[in-house]
């Protein structure tokens, strides 16, 4: 038994969108379910059935989990190792994102004319559709520059004699 507290650690360690992002996509998918606009509801149910409003939610939630990527597999699964645990500050959502975005979006969808209430909600849409496609990017550009510049542990070291 070691004195150590030790850590699993996934290899390919997915990156995270920072807390502050991270509470943007809360506050923006929960302001965008909660303002669905009625004539579009009434759209679908009319043109599609009943059951097709449910895949406006299940877009947003979709969007949401495609931008933040949460971890699914908790310590001690998927490939990996064992490293000395270090203690890591817990980083929640930040409220303050999560509330302007979300203040935001209401706001604006309530104040606006009955008329153009569902332009707007489809833009905010289309806005966080955007922000979900730049926070893939951004993780592919992260992943890729940390397999670019992380030594690989299996290579041959060119300083080891054979």
């Amino acid at each position: 038994m070691c004195k150590e507290t030790l850590q699993w650690k996934r290899d390919p360690e997915p990156a995270q969108l920072p807390s502050g992002l991270q509470g943007i996509a809360i506050g923006m998918t929960w302001a965008l379910y909660v303002t669905i606009p009625t004539p579009l509801l009434q759209w679908i149910k009319e043109h599609m059935g009943k059951w097709f409003a449910v895949l406006i939610p299940l877009l947003l939630l979709a969007m949401f989990v495609i931008a933040v990527r949460p971890t699914i597999q908790g310590p001690g699964r998927g490939t990996g190792h064992f490293v000395l645990a270090q203690p890591q500050p817990f980083q929640k959502h930040k409220f303050w994102a999560l509330s302007i975005i979300g203040v935001a979006i209401m706001a604006s969808i309530r104040t606006a004319p009955q008329a153009a209430q569902l332009p707007l909600w489809c833009a905010w849409l289309g806005l966080a559709a955007a922000g979900c496609l730049t926070a893939v990017v951004w993780r592919r550009s992260v992943e890729r520059h940390k397999r670019l510049y992380t030594p690989d542990p299996a290579a041959p070291s060119p300083t080891r004699l054979p």
